[in-house]
């Protein structure tokens, strides 16, 4: 079967999440069409960067981003079984898909024939599924969190570290990822972006290991980290920073995330998020000194909830989208329930949308 670029896209994003190893950064989805059509690097930064092809400096530069943002992504493939380069990229993926599509086959075969209303069950899900996009889609793709995108970024530039603390559900990770989507165009120093959600991290160990795998060093701590760092400049976003206090993390790990932090010329620039300031989420008091090594380095930006009319646009953009959905049906949602009911929050206002619009879908 011949797959183009968005349908191995899509099938590579859904693979990872299904085996749970990791997920595709923003950077990662925009050079995957190129990788699959063998797409030279150089001619790969033209087209995305629109920089001239003799411009000999930037294109190296953009093309050495590239090519780091093209490794990361061939070693999640890796998790997956595929071991592949540019040359073989569309080959591999699409001998996966089809291996995949007979295991499928295989066993829709062994089971039992679904009785009519169990087929009539999966069709008002696939409806579901097939009208409109994920929730987690519509909060990523919104630009309704720009102004607090260009203040961590002024911080950042000032050469200071950023917490970003808000309620669960506020858009924390998504700030994250569009702070390393973003880091190319809005840094002025180039710092490769790299992004750990320490849920999937259990202890110590597992995050120096992780860590070190995401920027393409020897598995390391202490000092060894420190000297494998010395020509790195690395933008860590950290995402549920506050499991760092939990049991299987001591402060040392902090101490030298601290270390690894100060100063213009330091290897890791941090970005991290939390849903309370850093004082509080972390008992560090030694010797009667109570300030968390992180705090102390870290501005910190507070994510409120959005106002009514930001809740209003998003909505609207959202029904916009929804194209299978009749006029009729659109006016039918109530704009100011799901506003009022969701009091802001970006992650339950979507929940609230979509129950919206479970409840307007044609019945089978």
């Amino acid at each position: 079967m011949e797959l183009d670029p968005q349908e191995g896209l899509i099938f590579v994003r859904d693979l990872l999440k299904k085996n749970g190893a990791c997920f595709l950064t923003p950077p990662e989805e925009q050079i995957f069409p190129y990788l699959w059509n063998n797409t030279a690097f150089d001619v790969m930064a033209h087209e995305i960067y629109k920089i001239p092809l003799n411009s000999k400096d930037i294109m190296d530069k953009k093309e050495g981003y590239l090519r780091n943002i093209a490794s990361d992504l061939y070693k999640k493939l890796e998790k997956l079984g595929i071991e592949t380069k540019k040359n073989d990229f569309k080959i591999k993926i699409t001998l996966l898909y089809e291996e995949d599509e007979k295991n499928k086959e295989t066993k829709e075969l062994t089971e039992s024939e679904p009785n009519s209303s169990s087929r009539l069950s999966e069709k008002h899900e696939g409806l579901e599924k097939n009208s409109f996009p994920s929730q987690r889609d519509e909060v990523y793709t919104s630009q309704l969190r720009d102004k607090e995108v260009k203040l961590i970024f002024e911080i950042l530039n000032s050469n200071s570290s950023v917490v970003i603390i808000g309620e669960k559900g506020i858009g924390k990770t998504f700030l994250l990822l569009k702070i390393c989507q973003e880091s190319e165009n809005y840094l002025y120093r180039y710092r490769q972006p790299v992004f750990l959600d320490l849920n999937v991290i259990s202890n110590e160990n597992e995050f120096y290991s992780a860590l070190c795998e995401e920027i393409g060093i020897p598995e390391s701590t202490g000092f060894r980290l420190t000297r494998n760092l010395r020509d790195k400049k690395v933008l860590l976003a950290l995402d549920n920073v506050g499991k760092l206090s939990w049991q299987g993390f001591t402060r040392q790990i902090r101490d030298q995330l601290r270390g690894l932090s100060e100063g213009i010329n330091a290897p890791l620039r941090l970005v991290l998020a939390a849903n309370q300031s850093l004082e509080k989420l972390f008992d560090d008091s030694q010797d009667n000194d109570k300030t968390s090594p992180l705090s102390g380095i870290c501005q910190e930006v507070y994510i409120k909830p959005w106002d009514r009319e930001t809740s209003a646009t998003f909505i609207k953009e959202c029904l916009k989208k929804n194209s299978k959905i009749s006029e009729d049906q659109k006016n039918s949602i109530d704009d100011n329930s799901i506003i009022d009911e969701s009091a802001g929050n970006p992650q339950r206002l979507v929940q609230i949308y979509y129950s919206k619009l479970s409840d307007i879908l044609p019945k089978f």
